[in-house]
């Protein structure tokens, strides 16, 4: 099951919570404390790319889509989530990619899917 992340209102903000919830900084901090690798994209690397339209939030859903179905298709099977909510996670990811758009993500997570095992 997907539970988007919900910031808090920004009238119940300390200055030190307005600075981590601000996307700037988050982008900062990231850069600064980031390690690259070569096999995978970064957090920061999927922010980037939503905020450019190269790739949108809805994209990569469907991409993680596929990307679990092959490994279900494996023997054995991966069988790496219990449970998944695809109408949900779509959901989600449109309602992303409308932020991005408008230039607005609510976090550097906004649009980032995140299994909970």
């Amino acid at each position: 099951t997907f539970y988007p992340f919900q910031p808090p209102p920004k009238d119940s903000l300390t200055s030190e919570d307005e600075q981590i919830s601000d996307v700037v900084w988050q982008r900062k901090f990231l850069t600064d404390n980031s390690m690259g690798s070569s096999h995978y994209l970064s957090i920061l690397d999927y922010h980037n790319a939503f905020m450019s339209e190269e790739t949108t939030p809805e994209a990569l859903v469907e991409n993680i889509k596929l990307k679990i179905e092959e490994s279900e298709k494996q023997d054995p099977p991966l069988r790496c989530f219990t449970q998944l909510n695809w109408q949900l996670a779509r959901q989600a990811a449109a309602e992303s990619t409308i932020r991005y758009k408008n230039n607005t993500p609510l976090s550097v997570l906004d649009g980032i899917p995140i299994g909970i095992k």
